[in-house]
């Protein structure tokens, strides 16, 4: 279990958004979209702007320390 929480400003935002709160460049994003290592939420138009899950982006964040803090 993690000793602090963190509270996420939106629950979703634009990419562009998401890089520029994470300092990862737009053209990495967009990689790691069509790696599927950028949970977006699911569009339902073709034509739809992909929005970064940040709550799931989070949570496999806590995930991933967990596992390497034990």
């Amino acid at each position: 279990m993690l000793s602090f929480a963190l509270s996420p400003p939106v629950p979703y935002m634009r990419i562009e958004e998401y890089s520029r709160h994470s300092g990862v460049s737009l053209s990495t994003l967009r990689k790691d979209m069509e790696n599927n290592k950028l949970i977006i939420r699911p569009k339902e138009a073709k034509n739809e702007i992909p929005m970064v899950n940040v709550i799931a982006m989070m949570e496999l964040a806590s995930r991933e320390a967990l596992e390497k803090l034990g």
